[in-house]
């Protein structure tokens, strides 16, 4: 038979000389110069290090194997046979998941379980245990399990969904949440998907090796990753990635994810993100916003400890922190939230954000890369027009003479109102907003006479021959452009209107009140074409983010 023992220097050696004569044993042992080593992990140590190394152990298929409760020579409470097992049970590749194991040490099952968490595998199937340790007292437990018909009666995937679903593992203290586990899971799909999984391979040797990962995965096998292939971003943008595990593997994924963006500035802000305050954590990221000029930027919620409290709200996390502070920056900026939390839609209520992408462990990976690709394409679009369109509308928003105080009020609560509309894709609603707001400040200052209409004690239509009211500007219809406009001559203008129209009251207020050119009425009435033909004729999809940017500019004229 194949019968392995593994033991430490607490086990006699007339044991281990006994033993060999009908099986193997094998040393466990944690050196020093390993516990130096920055590198080092225990479960490392167990699964690559030593069930995996066939300088260790012969890989092959036990019949059985005994392991003594612990394994550490100092701290006993550890209970590394214990971790041990889990390794054996939850590594495929060595080929002994079903292999009946027997516990060997001083202590009960049930003190050994009261002492430690991962006392659940005593109560799982195939496992023994006995407190006789002598080499006579082992070969009656093989001859005992040999007996058992139940040792290995079904197949090692389902044996294995019975052992995960009967113990429970808790995630490594260095992980904050199940949210950075996920986080890791998703990086590596997302890598192997794009095929640059080649540059994160801590990442991956933490996966193969770390015992809760194996029990995750175990718990819900990860599916083979199909390669996938490399998505195009299109359009010319800075694109900026806030998070903490940038270094980790999150920014090669991303510049491998933008190899056929060539148009794309892709940046990572470069921090030591743990020991940093939360509000230095924000700092820096505003500071790096400004500095790179980002267009877009990925940004992920959970950025230092204190983000990982329980029942944080939403508003306290930093990332939500960052991304009202970019929109104050510029609202054009496009802020991607990336985060592993599956309850995500429970912050739209309280961000800005222009997209979420959710790093899943358990989603279809194409799916989630064609996500991302759209999310961000879209992001690239919106950022090229909005950036310099709220450059725009801030200027109109902060000109604010104080003569105009009143109107200026109500002037700022239409631009809001204007901006969330284009923000939300609401282009010609806001074009509309915008344009109603110019109407309203020409009626304001347009004054209806029996004799005359004036505009700022300026005539602008003599009616004092009923018969032939005397216009000061000359309609012009523009066959061509499809429009209509009116154009100063210096010469007196009939016409058949009897009622001065909106466009002839601006056109006024723009020529009379602020001295502008033919060239700026002509291009009042583009506007206003554009204006009746969403109002009058549901038109969509009619306006221009330069159109938009002159409504503006016309706004910053007459606030100022």
């Amino acid at each position: 038979m194949n019968v392995l023992l593994i033991y430490n220097s607490n086990v006699p050696l007339a044991l281990k000389d006994s033993f060999n004569e009908f099986g193997t044993s094998v040393s466990f042992v944690v050196l020093r110069d390993d516990l130096k080593s920055h590198s080092f992990t225990i479960d490392k140590k167990m699964s690559d290090d030593f069930i995996l190394n066939e300088n260790e152990i012969e890989q092959k298929k036990y019949d059985i194997i005994f392991i003594p409760y612990s394994l550490s020579e100092e701290n006993y409470t550890e209970f590394l046979g214990l971790r041990l097992a889990y390794h054996i049970r939850l590594t495929p590749e060595f080929n002994n998941i079903q292999t009946p194991i027997v516990f060997y040490g001083l202590d009960s099952t049930w003190e050994i379980n009261r002492l430690s968490t991962l006392g659940q595998i005593l109560f799982t199937a195939n496992i023994f245990s006995t407190d006789k340790i002598s080499s006579n007292n082992f070969k009656k437990q093989i001859d005992y399990i040999n007996t058992l018909p139940s040792v290995r009666q079904q197949s090692d995937d389902l044996f294995l969904k019975d052992f995960a679903a009967k113990t429970s593992l808790k995630a490594p203290g260095n992980y904050k949440s199940h949210h950075s586990i996920d986080n890791e899971l998703a990086l590596l799909r997302w890598s192997t998907y794009l095929n640059c999984d080649d540059k994160i391979k801590e990442v991956k040797n933490n996966l193969k090796t770390n015992l809760y990962f194996k029990y995750i995965n175990a718990l819900n096998p990860i599916e083979k990753i199909e390669k996938g292939h490399k998505l195009n971003v299109e359009g010319k943008s800075n694109i900026l990635l806030i998070d903490d595990e940038s270094n980790k593997g999150w920014g090669a994924f991303y510049k491998s994810f933008f190899e056929f963006g060539p148009s794309v500035d892709f940046s990572s802000l470069e921090i030591e993100f743990k020991g940093l305050t939360q509000d230095e954590v924000i700092k820096e990221a505003i500071k790096e916003v400004k500095a790179f000029n980002a267009d877009v930027v990925l940004l992920d919620l959970r950025l230092c400890d204190t983000d990982f409290q329980e029942n944080i709200l939403p508003d306290n996390l930093s990332g939500i922190k960052i991304l009202k502070k970019i929109k104050e920056i510029n609202r054009g900026i496009q802020v991607i939230i990336t985060t592993a939390s599956d309850k995500v839609w429970n912050y739209r209520a309280s961000d800005k954000a222009n997209g979420y992408i959710i790093k899943s462990r358990s989603s279809e990976v194409s799916a989630d890369m064609k996500h991302l690709q759209t999310t961000i394409n879209s992001c690239v679009k919106r950022s090229e027009s909005l950036k310099t369109l709220y450059s725009e509308w801030k200027t109109a928003f902060n000109s604010n003479a104080d003569s105009k105080i009143d109107f200026n009020k109500e002037a700022n609560t239409i631009l809001e109102m204007s901006w969330e509309l284009i923000d939300s894709g609401y282009t010609d609603f806001g074009y509309l907003s915008l344009f109603q707001l110019i109407e309203n400040f020409a009626e304001k200052l347009y004054e209806i006479g029996e004799k005359q209409d004036t505009i700022e004690k300026v005539m602008v239509i003599d009616k004092s021959d009923e018969s032939n009211y005397k216009w000061c500007l000359k309609y012009i219809k523009d066959n061509c452009n499809n429009s209509s406009y009116f154009e100063f001559n210096d010469k007196e203008n009939s016409s058949d209107l009897r009622k001065p129209t909106t466009l002839y009251k601006i056109s006024c207020l723009f020529k009379f009140k602020y001295d502008k050119d033919n060239d700026f009425l002509k291009k009042i009435g583009h506007l206003n074409s554009i204006r009746n033909k969403i109002a009058h004729n549901s038109a969509k999809k009619v306006v221009t983010t330069e159109d938009i940017k002159e409504l503006l500019k016309m706004i910053t004229i007459i606030k100022k």
